[in-house]
């Protein structure tokens, strides 16, 4: 198992386990999560710190929209929207077909 996929389990246990501190420090070390591992996080800081949620709310909810926007262009046909591989900042469009399909989107986890 890589490095990040260690962190990713101990993130999973953590989330499950409603550990916050953990959750947040392995989702530093991960460094992207998936739009539903994002979701779980904002929902345990919901619950566990609501005077930090609003933020992410809406750093998440941004995120789901980015995503369908992109996916919207890529559909239509639009050329000028980049797919940068192997960098960094690496995304990749959504399908339509349902939630999990939209979880697929990765995101840098700063934003």
């Amino acid at each position: 198992m890589t490095a990040q996929g260690h962190s990713r389990s101990i993130f999973t246990r953590a989330i499950e386990n409603g550990n916050l501190l953990v959750a947040e420090m392995t989702a530093r070390e991960v460094g992207r999560l998936t739009l539903d591992e994002s979701l779980a996080l904002t929902t345990l800081i919901a619950e566990r710190e609501p005077e930090r949620s609003s933020r992410f709310v809406v750093r998440w909810l941004r995120r789901l929209h980015e995503g369908l926007e992109r996916q919207r262009s890529l559909r239509s046909g639009g050329s000028n929207t980049a797919v940068r591989v192997g960098s960094t900042k690496t995304t990749c469009p959504v399908s339509s077909s349902s939630h999990s399909a939209a979880s697929r989107v990765t995101w840098p986890m700063s934003g």
